[in-house]
């Protein structure tokens, strides 16, 4: 299997009322925060942010919230993988640019995964050093996702030896307020491709990316439903 010939790429325009419902949320959102690990287990993990979650019909796959250095999540997660071309590896997983990430110290953290009838839903996060740097970063992000926008990804396999999809990615414009930005991929072979949706959100020093398929409105309602829980509560534990 190689380069999907024909893929379906979500249109980013279909989304940009959802973006600009998180950019209204981030308007009235107070002053850059600074937040620390114990705040961001509570953002992601408390019992304020389960109840919101609960409310959009989410159960979780287990009751423990992931988290790990950068360095050692993406050493993890990249073992055995390979990407062509190889520079588009920089960018392949969400919130993390593997080549200047190798030793980040950053905390990241991943809630376990979350089931509403038959969606599933990720939800990663990364803390930074303040907001500049979280800024900096998501731009550095968005450039080099847009720069890849087709590549085939390897993976180590225990019946087959390896296996290659195809993926094809879309990522629209960020939130002029520096808020966040969405990526549409699809994945796979074109007799069995996949298209899933991951909203990049920032509040402060914190990011954190959702995804999920979004085939359809309800699937995308979803993944802005959990974004923009997760935001309201980096709001309020933000707030002065």
């Amino acid at each position: 299997m190689g380069t999907l010939s024909s893929m379906k790429k979500l249109s980013v325009l279909a989304a940009a009322a959802a973006l600009l419902a998180l950019a209204g949320c981030a308007a009235s959102a107070p002053s850059p925060a600074t937040f620390s690990d114990p705040d961001v287990k509570e953002i992601l993990f408390g019992e304020a942010a389960q109840a919101s979650l609960g409310e959009l019909g989410f159960t979780a796959e287990r009751n423990t919230l992931a988290t790990a250095p950068v360095a050692t999540y993406l050493a993890n997660v990249a073992s055995g993988d390979v990407i062509d071309p190889e520079r588009c590896a920089e960018s392949a997983r969400p919130l993390l640019l593997s080549g200047r990430d190798a030793d980040s110290t950053d905390p990241f953290y991943e809630l376990p995964t979350l089931i509403a009838g038959s969606s599933v839903v990720t939800v990663q996060a990364r803390l930074f050093a303040d907001d500049a740097t979280a800024a900096a970063f998501l731009d550095d992000f968005h450039a080099a996702v847009a720069a890849c926008p087709q590549f085939t990804d390897t993976q180590a396999s225990d019946a087959q030896g390896a296996d290659t999809v195809g993926v094809a990615v879309a990522v629209s414009d960020p939130d002029p307020d520096g808020r966040g930005f969405f990526i549409d991929t699809v994945a796979g072979t074109p007799e069995a491709a996949r298209s899933f949706r991951t909203y990049i959100v920032r509040q402060g020093n914190l990011a954190f990316a959702v995804r999920g398929a979004a085939t359809t409105d309800a699937d995308d309602a979803l993944l802005v439903g959990t974004s923009s829980a997760l935001y309201a509560r980096a709001t309020e534990v933000g707030a002065p």
